[in-house]
């Protein structure tokens, strides 16, 4: 602005005074962990569902482009699932933490980590270290990148601090502080900057160990999810494991169906039917609302500029078949009224012609 002269400008002005409110730099120190913009995740679900659709489809033609879109990010979700726990990745460093890494991450977040870990042991080195109290302070420098990143390392409490803030933005540790692991022979990964959000049981299943009672132990849903997850992951092993040996899997499938039976006349606590009770549990609130309580009306229309006509979109058959019922009528003949022929191809013309020639 100083440069162009262009400080006497209000609108230029106001927007300098409000760069703290959109410029991504003045972020880095919020815990932003990775978050996709509002309009980043419009875009991208619009993009995914606009290469299966389009505003042209009639309303049973959606629903089935919409399954086949919702089949395909199933199935794209179950590979790279399967990858991550049935596939092993090649190592590309010795260093301890990059096998327990991927024990730990999904195979895409995993890639990530494994970037930065090679950068630590490749690019990055230490210039000097200074103590600060019970904590160290390190200055890394990156090779061919210039200036110094400060890393605040405190041993007692395994807290890291990185001045490129990437742990604060994205959720994952950067190449400088794990340059300052690897300077400190640390061989566990860290527990206090993992994620939840990027490990294997990201995506939990679905089971019922949400109804607990909200009363019941904090500790005891964390456990029982704990518990499910390592069931099914045992469960899926086992079946990618005995699916190509018929005998084995059916005798792991009578063992299945014993069990499950056994649990049936077992003598449990019978489940709570209340929709109430369930949403009360599920929310952890005392008095569920009532759907009695509130009315909700359907929004008023407004008609905005652009919005279009209140027709309903019609589907190219549909208008290529009242195109065909819709057929131009044909004049007809001048001299017998007939159709299918003119007044110059007309019969009865030609035979006033010859009657006449002959008398």
């Amino acid at each position: 602005m100083i440069k162009y002269n262009l400080t006497s400008n209000s609108w230029l002005s106001d927007m300098y005074n409000l760069r703290s409110d959109w410029i991504p730099a003045y972020y880095r120190h919020e815990h932003m962990s990775g978050l996709m913009r509002t309009t980043s995740r419009s875009e991208s679900e619009n993009h995914f569902f606009g290469q299966l659709t389009n505003t042209k489809l009639s309303l049973v033609e959606f629903l089935s482009h919409f399954d086949t879109a919702m089949e395909s990010q199933r199935f794209k979700r179950s590979k790279r699932d399967h990858d991550t726990r049935y596939t092993q990745p090649a190592m590309k460093t010795n260093y301890e933490l990059e096998r327990e890494a991927v024990k730990i991450y999904t195979r895409g977040i995993f890639f990530d980590v494994q970037e930065e870990i090679r950068l630590a042991c490749k690019n990055c080195m230490c210039r000097r270290e200074e103590e600060v109290g019970d904590s160290i302070k390190f200055y890394i420098l990156q090779v061919n990148l210039p200036g110094l990143h400060e890393v605040l390392f405190t041993p007692k409490d395994m807290v890291i601090k990185c001045s490129c803030n990437r742990y604060e933005q994205y959720g994952l540790l950067c190449r400088h502080a794990f340059c300052v692991l690897r300077l400190c022979g640390i061989k566990e990964f860290p527990k206090k900057y993992v994620m939840g959000r990027w490990t294997r049981d990201v995506v939990p299943k679905k089971t019922k160990v949400s109804s607990f009672d909200q009363n019941v132990a904090g500790n005891q849903v964390e456990r029982a999810s704990s518990i499910v997850r390592e069931i099914m992951t045992a469960t899926g092993h086992i079946v990618n494991r005995l699916v190509t040996n018929m005998d084995l899997l059916s005798l792991y499938r009578d063992q299945v169906i014993e069990s499950k039976l056994k649990v049936d006349s077992a003598d449990l606590p019978a489940e709570s039917l209340d929709k109430n009770a369930r949403l009360a549990n599920i929310l952890r609130a005392d008095q569920p609302c009532s759907s009695s309580s509130a009315t909700i009306l359907p929004p008023s229309g407004i008609r905005n500029k652009g919005c279009g006509s209140n027709k309903r979109l019609k589907s190219f058959r549909e208008v290529s078949s009242s195109r065909i019922s819709k057929k131009p009528k044909t004049r007809g003949c001048l001299i017998c009224g007939g159709h299918g022929h003119n007044s110059r191809t007309c019969k009865m013309k030609t035979t006033v012609a010859d009657s006449q020639k002959s008398s």
